[in-house]
């Protein structure tokens, strides 16, 4: 490939990038001089809530970018500034950077972000066609590479940090509440109306339609035990009609433990005390950030195995897995289903 057609190409990246981060809700300036080949030490800037972020556009057409080349960015923008002073940077590229990479990079500059080619690729998914430009371009780059990223590390936070929502993407489709906003929230009782209301929205982001008939702090006939959240299971495929035709519960709890240790065997005896066969509530699904202590998930078991009632843990990282399986188009119940197979499994007799 010549000198000018590698060039042409690389001022066709960074232009597409601009156009990228535009439709995703980024406010950019323009560096004066941008695509005359004057060297900023950066090529544009995005103005966020954080103060402006220095951006760094670069393409590789046969290697990806090497460590001794991102430091190199990293350093010209953060000490050879001598107009703006930035707390962030951002690098992107038209190569995928490594797990191993992004893990250096998190460690030793931990105030550069990194977009690379999966990144876009997940920011333009939705609007099919972006999509089709970014490949046609990383194709020209890179020949044989563009069809499709080889790694899939979530960039939710990335996202955040730079104000971008992902293009195409109906709001209807984001969750309420992002994996680190749930992680966010502080263990422990004064909390515990944040921790219920936050999971209480993802739940319904994740399942409402298989799950209906929401209702928030349930108390029971007798008014001597109230259920933090009651659903009913109309769904026909999947986990959810496992629970109804294996475990018969047309109706499902979720309880909502904001404990700062795991959660312990006695409150697992509560929570079978709400369930009973005859009304169809066959089925609780407990939501902490540490999840059962050893004794809670024999608890557990033994409420599986002497009275059939299913008692489930999952813990905030589950729910994690859970929306990135959403936005991914996956089913998130299969997190569900696969911590339900490994609790059948260790089923003593």
């Amino acid at each position: 490939m010549r000198v000018s057609e590698r060039f042409s190409l690389a001022a066709n990246f960074e232009s597409f990038c601009i156009e990228v981060l535009k439709m995703a809700g980024a406010s950019i300036t323009e560096i004066e001089g941008f695509g005359n080949g004057r060297d900023q030490g950066y090529d544009f800037i995005i103005n966020t809530e954080r103060g402006a972020i220095a951006v760094e556009v670069k393409t590789r057409s046969k290697h990806n970018l090497s460590y001794r080349e991102i430091r190199s960015i990293y350093e010209r923008i953060h000490n050879g500034s001598e107009v703006h002073s930035f707390k962030y940077s951002l690098l992107i590229t038209n190569t995928e950077v490594t797990d191993s990479q992004f893990e250096e990079i998190r460690r030793e500059m931990p105030h550069l972000i990194v977009l690379d080619a999966g990144s876009l690729w997940e920011l333009v998914a939705g609007d099919e066609k972006t999509l089709r430009d970014l490949q046609g371009i990383l194709s020209n780059l890179n020949p044989f590479t563009g069809n499709s990223p080889t790694t899939h590390r979530s960039n939710e936070v990335t996202f955040r940090l730079l104000g971008l929502t992902p293009i195409g993407v109906p709001t209807d489709l984001l969750p309420p509440f992002l994996c680190n906003d749930l992680k966010a929230i502080p263990s422990g009782q004064p909390n515990s109306s944040n921790f219920e209301n936050a999971l209480t929205e993802t739940l319904k982001f994740l399942f409402d339609g298989e799950l209906t008939a929401w209702s928030f702090q349930q108390r029971t006939d007798t008014g001597m035990s109230i259920n933090d959240l009651l659903a009913r299971n109309n769904s026909s495929q999947g986990f959810w009609k496992t629970l109804r035709e294996h475990f018969e519960s047309v109706y499902v709890i979720f309880e909502f433990k904001n404990y700062s240790n795991a959660v312990a065997q006695s409150q697992v005896y509560s929570t079978e005390r709400y369930l009973y066969r005859s009304a169809l509530r066959n089925t609780a699904i407990i939501i902490s950030p540490k999840g059962l202590n050893e004794n809670g998930q024999k608890a557990a078991r033994g409420a599986l195995r002497e009275h059939g009632k299913l008692i489930l843990s999952i813990t905030v990282d589950d729910v994690c897995k859970m929306i990135a399986a959403k936005l991914n188009g996956d089913d998130p119940s299969i997190v569900l289903s696969e911590l339900l197979d490994t609790m059948l499994m260790k089923i003593e007799r």
